[in-house]
């Protein structure tokens, strides 16, 4: 019997079903009681390709625990599949995970999150130094609670960002001033007014870069950007050229996160389960057939390194090791073998429990058989690479092999050729 750890398999992939790398995902438990203790039974970074293992307690196993997943990007969580997508210990497959598939931009009026956006946001708000920037503000309005506050409530859907850090600016009288009063304390400064605008913040890198570019003195000769707020101004910024004003922000964008939401986890919900557990089992047959081929194509190059006859020593001391790593290799794929008969009994107790037995008996059936055959046709390409590397390794122990090693001319230091003793 192997004592084997016990893993929940997936992958975490994007709308375009590209796999999405360096992710942590965390595995749950669905019960209330889990739950509410509020700890990870185990977690896992996925690959390049997306996919990951989350190794987990045995005893999850044992007690049939159904688990649920968190998915987290540097720390910040950015998706759960509590009742969407579920791993059941008893039929274990291996998960997909898909990050917030977008619908076409502009077909319903409605702004939409994508994966990349979510990604770009839990980016931002690990990088950005949020307690630099209220300082500032707190420095230049006197109240960071009054620009932060209205820009996060009202411009979330927009979170394509660029982490920000604090800048040293100071305070200004021309804040809370009203827009007269400010404009005549600045002229009277040489300081134009180029620009009045209504205060409007947005959760975006303008609204920011406005707040932290606020400078503490202004030089005679500058223009300013007023922006005001039921004739109060509320910061202000300095003109610049610009080859055209930045897009309008959708005041209504963070309505319709939700809605986009609620839409996606739908989608969701009517995947096809057997499409994706068919697509989890070729990848499993697929990876092992590579295996295979690397092994074949290990072996062919062993017996060339064996057969040139030169530095033979050297090579054949690397030639034994790749042939002990082979055989780690090879314990692995039988380990990997017995994992899937011993999934493919607990899949047969499982669809045995059914309402539609003869149905999906008759076809579990089948999918054994099949995978018997390709379980014994590997097997059969094991041992016929175990025959391969054994003959190997008895030609070169032989006499015949040694005597004719002993006849390979040697070099003298001087260039001189020695010629075989006759």
């Amino acid at each position: 019997m192997f004592n084997q750890q016990f893993f929940a398999a997936g992958q975490v992939v994007s709308e375009d079903g590209t796999g999405v790398a360096d992710l942590k995902v965390e595995a749950w438990s669905a019960t209330a009681a889990a739950t509410a203790a509020n700890v990870a039974l185990g977690s896992a970074t996925t690959d390049a390709n997306g996919y990951f293992n989350v190794p987990v307690d045995t005893a999850a196993r044992a007690n049939n625990t159904v688990l649920y997943f968190k998915v987290y990007q540097n720390n910040l969580q950015i998706y759960d599949t509590k009742d969407e997508v579920e791993w059941d210990p008893t039929a274990p497959e291996q998960v997909i995970i898909t990050l917030y598939q977008a619908a076409p931009a502009g077909t319903d009026g409605k702004d939409r999150i994508s994966t990349s956006q979510i990604l770009s946001s839990a980016t931002f708000l690990h990088l950005s130094d949020f307690s630099g920037a209220i300082r500032d503000v707190k420095d230049k309005i006197g109240s960071a609670k009054s620009v932060l506050g209205d820009a996060i409530t009202k411009g979330l859907s927009n979170i394509h960002l660029n982490p920000i850090k604090a800048s040293a600016s100071k305070s200004s009288d021309v804040v809370n001033q009203d827009v007269a009063t400010a404009t005549q304390n600045l002229q009277s400064k040489q300081i134009a007014v180029s620009e009045i605008k209504e205060y409007k913040p947005g959760f975006n890198k303008e609204t920011f870069a406005s707040i932290a570019s606020m400078p503490a003195k202004l030089e005679a000769g500058q223009k300013v950007t007023l922006f005001q707020e039921n004739g109060q101004v509320k910061y202000y910024a300095i003109t610049k050229d610009q080859p055209a004003p930045a897009a309008a922000v959708d005041p209504a964008a963070a309505a319709n996160a939700a809605a986009q939401e609620a839409s996606i986890r739908d989608m969701q919900t009517r995947l096809d389960q057997a499409e994706k557990n068919a697509a989890a089992k070729d990848q499993q047959i697929a990876t092992m057939q590579t295996q295979i081929v690397s092994l074949q194509n290990d072996n062919t190059a062993f017996q060339k390194v064996v057969s040139s006859g030169n530095d033979m020593q050297t090579r054949l001391a690397q030639a034994e090791k790749d042939a002990a790593a082979k055989d780690q290799q090879i314990a692995a794929m039988q380990t990997q073998i017995a994992s899937l008969q011993n999934d493919t009994t607990a899949f047969q107790k499982v669809v045995s429990a059914d309402n539609d037995m003869q149905t999906r008996l008759a076809q579990a059936e089948k999918d054994a058989a099949a995978k018997d055959q390709q379980i014994a046709a590997m097997q059969t390409q094991i041992v016929s690479l175990q025959n391969d590397h054994a003959a190997i390794q008895k030609v070169v122990s032989s006499d015949n092999f040694t005597r004719f090693v002993a006849t390979l001319p040697k070099t003298n230091p001087g260039g001189a050729t020695d010629k075989p003793v006759q």
